[in-house]
C-alpha cells in the first residue's frame, strides 16, 4: 500500500491538501480503490518492462547487442495514492521529497 494513504496518516500540508481538493480526494480513501490504482500502475510498469525486453531480444537477434547503446529515461511516475495524492503534479513531488 502507498505511504500514508489513509486520511488520518496524511500530512496536513497546504500543498497536499490543495492537490487532494483538486482531485476530489479530500475524504477517506477506500482501500479497494487504492489497491486497484496501485495494481493498474504496476501493470503499466510491467508492460514497459516487457517492451524493453523485446527491444533487447531484437538487438540480440540482429547481432547488435554489443554495438548498440541503449538509453531509457522516465519521469517521476504516478503518485498512486501516496499521502492521498493521485496523478503527477510537480508540486506534490517536491513535497514528497521531504519525507514528511
Amino acid at each position: 500500500m502507498p505511504v500514508r494513504w489513509k486520511k488520518e496518516d496524511q500530512p496536513q500540508h497546504p500543498a497536499t491538501q490543495y492537490l487532494a481538493w483538486m482531485n476530489s480526494f479530500e475524504g477517506d480513501l477506500d482501500e479497494e480503490f487504492v489497491r486497484r490504482v496501485v495494481a493498474g500502475y504496476c501493470g503499466l510498469i510491467s508492460v514497459i518492462d516487457e517492451q524493453v525486453g523485446e527491444v533487447l531480444k531484437a538487438l540480440e537477434k540482429f547481432d547488435l547487442k554489443y554495438s548498440t547503446r541503449i538509453l531509457y529515461t522516465s519521469d517521476h511516475g504516478e503518485a498512486a495514492g501516496h499521502r492521498g495524492i493521485f496523478g503527477k503534479p510537480t508540486i506534490m513531488n517536491m513535497h514528497l521529497g521531504c519525507h514528511c
